[in-house]
């Protein structure tokens, strides 16, 4: 469904992307993190038509984006980290005045804003100003927007970037409800949203892809070895001890350590202040942490 091939874009002397080449497949959800900085937002506004690439191209359904075709981005919705919604107008005002944009019809319209207000919870306040909204509301509000024309990829970036617990779980579940027979692609730096909404993951760093896979293939990268959780009285002196022990994190009084039992063994004679060991099953965050280091 979209395909970068050799994508490398500069600003000036800085280097977002370079050289990455992917597939993300039809009807499914692909995720991408990385490390701030990584390229994440170059690439999908690349594939948005927003940015250009210094060279190579994506290609959606085999049609280079870089040939400005209105009608393949009528093809595409997309969620911004940051909306920057109008504040003046009432909901129905704003997502009326983007489906004009994208030529929808008035009958469609109204299907399907209905639809979509219901869907988001936010039909009672349709016509409330958007200034009036708090900022889950208009997080949803721009999932309206982005999807008033019933685009078959939808492209999010953070879209629960800064929202409380109980919101951000509406909006993945909004997701996964409205995204079948949709191909969706989703930036975030959340890896246990990345873990409940995506089929495959790609991992960038510096503007490389680093690897891709689905959650449980990448988890497996890092379980070749055992982890373990060890809790500490004092890191220092456990830590001198460690040796060619792999540390992949700290969390508070705990160092997570990749080890074999023979070597675990080693490190419990050795050691003072160790206060209990927990073997660990890998989450995608140690992958991402030893991925990306």
């Amino acid at each position: 469904m979209i395909e970068s091939v050799n994508v490398t874009k500069k600003f000036g002397d800085l280097t977002a992307l370079n050289d990455l080449s992917l597939k993300i497949n039809k009807n499914e959800i692909f995720g991408i993190v990385g490390p701030n900085g990584a390229g994440k937002t170059t690439f999908i506004r690349i594939v948005c038509g927003i940015l250009s690439p210094t060279s190579g191209t994506v290609y959606i359904d085999n049609i280079d984006i870089r040939k400005d075709d209105a009608d393949l981005k009528r093809r595409i919705g997309y969620l911004p980290e940051e909306p920057n919604l109008y504040m003046r107008p009432t909901a129905y005002e704003l997502v009326k005045y983007f489906a004009d944009l994208y030529g929808v019809s008035k009958d469609l319209f109204e299907e399907r804003a209905e639809e979509l207000f219901r869907l988001v919870g936010l039909y009672d306040r349709r016509n409330s100003k958007v200034e009036s909204f708090s900022k889950g509301m208009r997080q949803k509000l721009a999932f309206v927007r982005a999807l008033i024309h019933d685009p078959e990829i939808l492209i999010f970036d953070e879209p629960t970037m800064g929202l409380d617990p109980a919101t951000s779980k509406s909006i993945r579940d909004f997701i996964l409800e409205y995204s079948k027979d949709k191909t969706v692609v989703v930036c975030t730096h959340y890896m246990e949203e990345a873990d409940y909404l995506c089929d495959r993951i790609g991992v960038l760093n510096n503007g490389k892809l680093v690897t891709s896979g689905t959650p449980g293939e990448l988890k497996t990268l890092i379980k070749k070895e055992n982890i373990f959780e060890i809790e500490v009285e004092n890191p220092e002196k456990v830590i001198k001890n460690l040796k060619d022990i792999k540390i992949i994190k700290f969390k508070g009084d705990k160092i997570i350590v990749s080890c074999s039992y023979k070597e675990l063994g080693e490190l419990l004679k050795s050691s003072e202040g160790i206060i209990g060991i927990h073997s660990k099953i890998p989450t995608l965050e140690d992958v991402f942490i030893e991925l990306t280091k």
